[in-house]
């Protein structure tokens, strides 16, 4: 199975997280983008013998937890259970906004993923440019702007090294040719 980079980058939901003014359609759509980080991982490293026993998995819980068996890194784990944890809170607390901490609790976590990625840019080098032209800094636009730079950052370290993950497999089923230079 290839990674279908196309539910992780869902473009329409990215824009619609980022641009909204409302915290918790935010963290919705993070999380279930991120969701789909588990899936494509459990996808990508489950057999065909060990297909058959996965089953249904619906919990995010269940989803983690299969993952982790399946060796996925602390570091991607550490900041899915952060993401699930914050729309847990907004679920059940129902503040309806982002706690400072959590967000810079995000922003420590994804920076910890420069462990799979050497060229990895720390969060608070980086920044978000809206269509209108709005440009903001980490740290230069409230918890929601931050939370969005760390959000779609992981999302794409994660997908790069869930592409990373799938080259071998891809090699292997012939869905992936190596050509040499000329």
């Amino acid at each position: 199975m290839a990674v279908d980079l196309g539910k992780i980058f869902d473009l329409s939901m990215m824009i619609d997280a980022i641009e909204t003014e409302d915290e918790v359609g935010c963290v919705l759509r993070v999380h279930l983008m991120a969701e789909q980080i588990l899936i494509n991982f459990i996808e990508l490293k489950k057999s065909s013998e060990t297909e058959k026993y996965l089953g249904q998995m619906r919990d995010f819980g269940v989803k983690m937890a299969v993952a982790t068996a399946m060796g996925m890194p602390a570091c991607i784990l550490q900041v899915l259970h952060h993401i699930n944890r914050i729309r847990n809170d907004f679920a059940h607390r129902g503040t309806g906004k982002l706690d400072l901490g959590d967000v810079q609790n995000m922003q420590r976590f994804v920076d910890q993923m420069a462990e799979l990625n050497p060229r990895f840019l720390a969060i608070k080098e980086r920044g978000i440019e809206f269509a209108d032209g709005r440009k903001f800094k980490y740290g230069a636009g409230g918890a929601r702007i931050d939370f969005s730079i760390s959000a779609l950052s992981f999302l794409g370290e994660a997908a790069l090294y869930l592409v990373k993950c799938s080259i071998p497999k891809a090699l292997e089923s012939g869905d992936l040719v190596l050509v040499p230079n000329k």
